[in-house]
């Protein structure tokens, strides 16, 4: 999602509250880069338990793939088959750039993202939620 993997043609997204309060719980982004891929994300931060669903599908012309940001397994659907690949989970994948980042503000390591990807990552937050 990143402006440093693809260029980023637009973005667009609207959220609201079903809290009645300032903080939008109900957020619909979608992101087209320049290389004609498309993404579409929503997050719901006040659904219940039973609807908390962690999920990625990437369509393509010969089928999707389908898997959780923190599962352990991949789904693979095409016309012809439906595969399922698992694999083991590290247990602290976040933790070398959580790290970085706590070098970086004790002043003992650069700074792991630089301004650029910051500032394209809050216009893209900012117009999801505008």
């Amino acid at each position: 999602m990143y402006c440093y993997f693809v260029e980023i043609k637009r973005t667009q997204g609207f959220s609201t509250s079903l809290l009645n309060n300032k903080v939008d719980t109900i957020v619909n982004g979608i992101i087209e880069f320049k290389n004609g891929i498309q993404f579409r994300g929503i997050w719901n931060f006040n659904a219940s338990e039973k609807e908390i669903k962690d999920e990625c599908k990437i369509y393509g012309e010969k089928g999707t793939i389908t898997f959780s940001f923190y599962g352990e397994k991949v789904f693979l659907s095409t016309d012809k088959q439906e595969e399922v690949f698992s694999f083991k989970n590290p247990i602290h994948a976040q933790q070398p750039m959580i790290e970085h980042t706590v070098r970086y503000f004790l002043g003992q390591d650069v700074n792991p993202c630089s301004i650029k990807n910051g500032v394209c990552v809050m216009k893209i937050l900012d117009s999801f939620t505008a």
